[in-house]
């Protein structure tokens, strides 16, 4: 579905928190789509920034949203995001905050098991 730009030919630079994406850099190597996601702990919450840039639209994010979040939700919020960045590249959102739900014989009973889309829980 997309050619990812390896690790090796990646623009250099900070490539930190916040750090500002060199948006010519990328369009030099010939890059459609760029996505940021960064994340940093804070005392009692963790912080996060997704960006999301379409290079034939512009300099500016097309996509930006900035959260904090307990870190007991860090996990189901990180797949949320995920979708939605999915969804502003393709026009479909992702299934990574789903689940999975199948029922079986169990014994003489039928049991529920239920997992997130990445195979947890």
């Amino acid at each position: 579905m997309f050619d990812v730009i390896p690790d090796s030919r990646a623009p250099t630079g900070l490539y930190g928190f916040d750090d500002p994406v060199d948006i010519a850099a990328w369009r030099k190597l010939g890059a459609e789509v760029i996505v940021k996601v960064a994340a940093r702990r804070q005392p009692g919450a963790g912080r996060g920034v997704r960006l999301a840039y379409f290079l034939n639209v512009g300099q500016e994010p097309v996509y930006q949203k900035k959260l904090t979040v307990r870190p007991s939700e860090v996990r189901p919020t990180a797949h949320r995001v995920t979708d939605a960045l999915l969804g502003a590249i393709t026009g479909r959102p992702g299934g990574f905050a789903s689940h999975f739900t199948f029922a079986s014989r169990w014994s003489r009973a039928s049991r529920i098991f239920i997992m997130d889309a990445d195979g947890t829980g």
